[in-house]
């Protein structure tokens, strides 16, 4: 799979586009537990390189190791916001990590094969 990024690091931030509500309840029952962008965005004090926004969308569901369709769906969460990019600044980050924290259906075990 060929991954398009630009190496520019100021992306720019496009007008507020909602992030999706979550498609499943928490496993605590609490359903004011939801992951908030302002929360993520807490996270970050610089640019959040590419890879790391990956690493914690695999991080919120406690993933040892991601697949191809994984990397796909957090880069099209990336795309609702803005292009792909070395490093995105936080607000886009914490937007796309949210996007991709709410509706991540799982792998499709049988095709994926763990090809990462």
């Amino acid at each position: 799979m060929t991954m398009m990024i630009t190496t520019t690091a100021a992306v720019s931030t496009p007008p507020v586009i909602e992030v999706s509500l979550p498609l499943y309840p928490c496993e605590c029952g609490n359903p004011d537990c939801a992951l908030t962008v302002d929360e993520v965005e807490g996270w970050f004090s610089r640019l959040v390189p590419h890879h790391r926004v990956l690493e914690c969308v695999a991080d919120e569901f406690h993933l040892i190791e991601t697949c191809a369709f994984f990397d796909d769906h957090v880069e099209r969460c990336i795309r609702k916001f803005t292009d792909l990019a070395e490093a995105y600044p936080p607000p886009l980050a914490a937007r796309a990590i949210v996007e991709a924290v709410n509706t991540w259906h799982g792998c499709p075990e049988e095709l994926c094969g763990r090809e990462a």
